[in-house]
Formats: structure tokens, sequence, C-alpha cells
């Protein structure tokens, strides 16, 4: 019975060791803003909320974005067309610069396979009992 508890407790802990740590970042400073960058930006003058769009041009005092928009026409028929908006910074609310560079879907998948089976194995390991031969049994 004292193994049994040892392993559901080292089950445990291995599932909070694995579970995602939560790493609040805060507001580094105002970002460098370039050609070419990918942003999300929202402006209540421009009414634009998260609209995820391209740095084209960057001055003192103005941000040009292009960004995509997809308008429905009275027959039901989508449109999807590129628009170029040039603002103030003075009415932007916000910016949220793109940083990733590409997706880390491999990455993703070898931490899972190995944190399955380190799980599976804890589990084994807890359920495992010594199997009795039974007589009459050809396979034990």
């Amino acid at each position: 019975m004292a193994s049994k508890e040892i392993a559901t407790r080292t089950l445990v802990l291995a599932l909070v060791l694995m579970s995602p740590a939560v790493r609040a970042e805060g507001q580094v400073g105002t970002p460098t803003l370039s050609f070419g960058q990918r942003v999300r930006i929202s402006s209540a003058a421009h009414r634009m909320i998260e609209r995820v769009g391209t740095i084209i041009a960057v001055s003192e005092d103005t941000i040009s974005v292009q960004v995509n928009t997809a308008r429905l026409l009275p027959n039901s028929r989508l449109i999807e067309a590129t628009d170029t908006v040039a603002m103030s910074r003075q009415s932007i609310g916000r910016v949220e610069v793109s940083r990733r560079k590409g997706t880390r879907t491999s990455t993703g998948a070898v931490i899972g396979v190995l944190a399955g089976a380190l799980v599976g194995g804890i589990a084994a390991t807890a359920s495992y009992e010594e199997c009795t031969p039974q007589p009459g049994n050809p396979f034990g």
C-alpha cells in the first residue's frame, strides 16, 4: 500500500511540474515600429478594434497601416479588399507588435509525447500488481 501512495504522489508531482507556467508580461516600453512589421492596432477615431495589419510607413506623428477588410454585399457576396489607413499617433489607442517567427508545432509534439510517456509510465507503476498463476489457464 505504501508503494501505491508513493507512486500516486509522484504522479501528482509530475503533473504539477508539467503544467504550463503562467508568466505575466508587463508593457516593456514603446515598441519601435518599422516597415513590414505585423501589428494589431486599435483606434477609436478610425473605428478599429484590434485590427491586424502591416506597417507601410512610419513618421514622427503618423503611422500608415495596410489592413485586410471584408465587406458583405446586399446579394450576400463577400468581397475581400486591402485598405491603407494613415493615422496620427495621438489617435491610436493601442499597438501590439508581433514577435513570433513561425510556429512551434514540432516542439509541442515532442513535449506532448514525452509528457504522455512519463504520465503513462508513472500510472502503470502505480497500478502494477503481481500476477498469480491460476490452474487450468493456458496463459499463466
